[in-house]
């Protein structure tokens, strides 16, 4: 791991280090993650995964990977881990555009990018898998046990991530939070009166949703809003 840089927003109490973890092919994912582990972290604990999210697509691979890390230098996420103190994980996933495929729209895990195989990016959900299992690994290397489930936490972009996400790979994830989706999430449902549900509408052209993922993905607590003035 290496060190990014102290935090320390003295007002509201958050202190801790946020890490950077190199990119690993040996291990199954070929975009680093930052992770943030916050002071007097609990010695059992959570980990929350924040969906990336830059706001814009780049042209450039590099470039693209460089704005997702700038990102998770300053997250919101962590602003707000006053009273829980958990470790968070934000893959730096990058939002291409090239002239050939057009828009890569990683932040949203859509269908095209699941299918996108340059760059290193095909299954960037199965990357997070093997993210997180690293993350847990060196947590604890420091003594920090965590649950083998994670929380996934996001906001607009990075909330449809999760929302898909959690689909995908319910195996690994106990709770979502996320606001701003911008319509409805995804249905754990392969058709509606015949129709078929194509994904991220619902899941009746990925074959490994099976009908046991769908009953574990709605067996998840879960939390969706629009934004502050959204009632709870």
């Amino acid at each position: 791991m290496i060190k990014l840089k102290d935090i320390n927003y003295e007002r509201i109490g958050v202190k801790g280090e946020l890490f950077l973890v190199e990119e690993n092919p040996n291990e199954g994912f070929n975009f680093p993650y930052t992770l943030f582990i916050p002071e007097n972290v609990d010695e059992n604990t959570s980990l929350i995964v924040e969906g990336a999210n830059t706001g814009r697509p780049r042209n450039n691979i590099k470039d693209a990977v460089k704005d997702v890390i700038e990102r998770c230098m300053n997250i919101t996420i962590i602003r707000c881990n006053t009273e829980t103190k958990f470790p968070i994980l934000t893959p730096c996933f990058p939002r291409i555009y090239t002239k050939e495929d057009g828009e890569i729209y990683t932040h949203i895990l859509s269908s095209k990018v699941l299918n996108y195989e340059k760059y290193g990016l095909k299954r960037v959900d199965s990357q997070l898998v093997n993210m997180i299992n690293n993350a847990l690994k060196l947590l604890k290397e420091r003594e920090i046990i965590t649950d083998s489930k994670v929380i996934l936490d996001g906001f607009s972009a990075s909330a449809k991530f999760v929302n898909h996400f959690a689909l995908l790979h319910p195996e690994v994830v106990k709770l979502v939070i996320a606001g701003a989706c911008s319509g409805t999430g995804i249905l754990p449902l392969k058709e509606i009166d015949g129709e078929k549900l194509l994904y991220p509408v619902g899941t009746g052209n990925i074959d490994e949703i099976t009908e046991e993922k769908q009953e574990e993905f709605k067996s998840i607590k879960q939390l969706y809003y629009m934004g502050t003035l959204d009632p709870l």
